[in-house]
């Protein structure tokens, strides 16, 4: 996976580059920010095909933004990513040889936030050079030039190569044991470049199974709490299969995101696909306990929708 997650772009020029490899899928992240007072611009993703065969590349992409809104930019991104991938829809793309395309452009006004989720694959051919670009929104697309030297900024900058891309976790969890707490956002990653690390795990997904069992000779009510540990967040899930979302919570407090009844000396197979959200403050938990009897996700008060 790579990621070049800035807090603010006051400069135009190359920003991140990468080589896609044959049959190696790939996920591509970007999150940038346009202060007040800054020019207009444009933020340019640009695939070069370095063989003289063309090649095939398999593509999802989904973009959040413009917005000035940065959770809402995040957001939007995700939840478009994560349908896609689940129905794994997305396009092909075939870039001649000894060519480059332009795969991504967004434009990006002063004062506000574009984030952007790509998934990509060579399917055949040779090798394909990624670069990200920023330049002035007057200027034309086909015209972005990328230098060797990248942009260096003295605010918060994320930039790397990470190897884990996604993680898969099972489980059992019992209704009368200790409450069962997932973590969101807090996996320690690697990163093969030199810089700061990815704090939060944006961009990498996160898949669960927790096998719930009920020992108990009564049927027992169960729910999935969703608990922002480190600042406001916003939540995208596809549990068992259903799209679920939260509007901005506040850290530390505590919602229901799914409810479930455990039939006695019964068990419910739950599934969840997640991924931390660009602008969102992370990590998160869902934990999974005894039904409190608050309200129910998606009722008057909830955040669920």
């Amino acid at each position: 996976m790579v990621s070049d997650y800035p807090e603010r772009l006051t400069e135009n020029g190359t920003l991140f580059t990468a080589d896609l490899r044959v049959q190696q899928p790939s996920r591509f992240l970007y999150f940038h920010y346009n202060p007040p007072g800054q020019p207009d611009r444009r933020i340019v993703l640009r695939a070069e095909n370095l063989s003289p065969e063309p090649s095939i590349v398999q593509m999802i992409s989904d973009r959040g933004g413009p917005s000035t809104n940065e959770m809402e930019a995040g957001h939007v991104a995700t939840k478009r990513f994560l349908v896609d991938v689940e129905q794994n829809q997305g396009r092909l793309l075939t870039i001649d040889g000894n060519t480059s395309v332009n795969i991504a452009e967004q434009d990006l006004p002063a004062g506000s936030i574009v984030c952007s989720l790509l998934q990509l694959r060579v399917l055949s051919g040779g090798n394909v050079h990624l670069t990200l670009v920023a330049q002035d929104a007057s200027a034309d697309p086909s015209d972005a030039i990328a230098g060797n030297e990248l942009l260096q900024s003295a605010h918060k900058h994320a930039r790397g190569i990470y190897p884990i891309a996604e993680f898969h976790f099972a489980t059992l969890w019992r209704v009368d044991a200790d409450y069962l707490e997932l973590p969101i956002g807090q996996l320690p990653l690697p990163n093969d470049l030199q810089g700061q690390a990815l704090s939060g795990d944006y961009g990498v997904l996160q898949s669960f199974v927790v096998n719930v069992e009920n020992p108990l000779p009564t049927p027992q009510a169960i729910a999935i709490y969703e608990n922002p540990r480190g600042g406001h967040a916003t939540g995208t899930y596809v549990i068992d299969g259903v799209l679920v979302q939260t509007h901005q919570v506040p850290p530390f407090s505590r919602y229901k995101v799914r409810q479930y009844v455990v039939p006695a000396h019964g068990f419910v197979r739950v599934t969840i696909v997640t991924m931390p959200e660009a602008g969102s403050s992370l990590p998160l938990r869902l934990i999974f306990a005894p039904d409190d009897g608050s309200v129910a996700p998606g009722a008057p008060g909830s955040p669920i929708y």
